[in-house]
């Protein structure tokens, strides 16, 4: 996850769904950044850190509504993570009780915050091929991942152009942040927890 990388558009002038998104999530979107600023993807610890986030979230969001148009891409995605840090040594620890409950969160928020996420991938890839570390480029799924754009430009051309202000949107909104808040939980519980190594 990364910033989209966008200016934020005011809500009272958007027309279509995905701006009222933009700008209404915007300070949920931009506390994960700030999370994961710190994370450094071109050392073992600061990609495990990230790889434990991705699993975890992605994991907890695979169990998402069916009709979401990135639920293949979760899934691979979450199996890239897992397979990278079974790579780089780390176990993935249970998820007791995940903080939302994906199979009521609403498909499109689910696409707009996951489908968006791909379009900030390439930062985070670029400073993964920067390391030196060969247990980090030997930790290659993740970010060797297809782009996935395809489903962004679905999502854009599809429900990202519903009317921003349909009621019904209100619960969009809502759930799109709590899929921000729930990578940023994630990326503070592998930032401070403890792994055990592989046997």
């Amino acid at each position: 996850m990364s910033s989209i990388g966008v200016p934020p558009i005011p809500a009272a002038n958007s027309i279509f769904l995905r701006d009222r998104l933009r700008a209404e999530t915007r300070p949920a979107h931009d506390a994960l950044d700030t999370r994961l600023a710190h994370v450094d993807v071109s050392s073992v610890d600061g990609l495990a850190v990230f790889l434990r986030m991705q699993a975890r979230a992605l994991g907890v969001l695979s169990e998402c509504d069916a009709g979401n148009i990135s639920k293949l891409m979760i899934v691979d995605l979450a199996h890239r993570a897992r397979t990278d840090l079974a790579v780089l040594g780390h176990q993935v620890p249970p998820v007791a009780v995940p903080p939302v409950d994906a199979a009521r969160l609403h498909p499109d928020a689910v696409d707009y915050v996951l489908a968006g996420s791909r379009l900030g991938n390439a930062m985070l890839k670029k400073r993964w091929r920067s390391s030196t570390q060969p247990d980090v480029r030997h930790a290659a799924a993740f970010f060797t991942a297809p782009d996935y754009l395809d489903v962004w430009k679905t999502f854009c051309t599809g429900a990202g152009r519903g009317d921003a202000r349909l009621p019904g949107n209100e619960t969009i909104v809502t759930d799109a942040r709590a899929v921000f808040a729930l990578f940023s939980h994630y990326a503070a519980d592998a930032a401070e927890e403890k792994v055990p190594a592989l046997a």
